[in-house]
């Protein structure tokens, strides 16, 4: 969890609203696991990083918790 929301901070810090400090990257990823998420917002910053951060950070999270 500390690894994807400091990925997603040094990552997209400066153009997604909720990956702007370490702690409100923890806090949106916490909603992306209840299944509250932007997915376009994220690929909007980056076409190429941003899908993969999001469906790996899904796919672990299921992994993790589902099995």
């Amino acid at each position: 969890m500390v690894a994807f929301s400091t990925a997603g901070f040094v990552a997209f810090g400066r153009t997604v609203e909720g990956f702007k400090s370490p702690t409100t990257a923890m806090l949106t990823l916490f909603e992306y696991s209840a299944g509250q998420y932007n997915f376009i917002e994220m690929s909007d910053a980056d076409p190429v990083l941003g899908p993969c951060i999001t469906i790996s950070y899904m796919l672990f999270v299921y992994l993790l918790l589902m099995v």
